[in-house]
């Protein structure tokens, strides 16, 4: 693991993408690899320099994946009816209906 200048970790490894991490949370991949002759452990050796003295240049060189996380949502236990029956009862949203649902 490399910490670079921002705070972020890095999780280099000779042949996957780099890790990033913030606070304990895997944030981005990126993918970002040395001439393919280059030895695996000169690779380490770049990548860790880069990250250290240069850690914007990583992601300017990279094509960098975001982590989707999970986010907890409120299970809305409401039915399809009766969720519309309250968007036809809010004119205040903007919502024009042009069809009707028999409830």
């Amino acid at each position: 693991m490399v910490r670079g200048g921002s705070g972020k970790w890095y999780r280099l490894h000779q042949r996957e993408n780099i890790q990033v991490y913030e606070k304990g949370v895997k944030i981005n991949s990126l993918c970002v690899h040395t001439h393919e002759d280059c030895p695996p452990t000169d690779h380490i050796i770049n990548m860790k320099t880069l990250i250290e003295i240069e850690e914007d240049q990583i992601y300017k060189r990279a094509n960098v994946r975001e982590i989707l996380r999970h986010v907890e949502t409120k299970q809305d236990s409401r039915s399809l009816v009766e969720v519309y029956k309250n968007l036809r009862a809010s004119p205040h949203l903007g919502i024009q209906f042009s069809s009707s649902i028999a409830c």
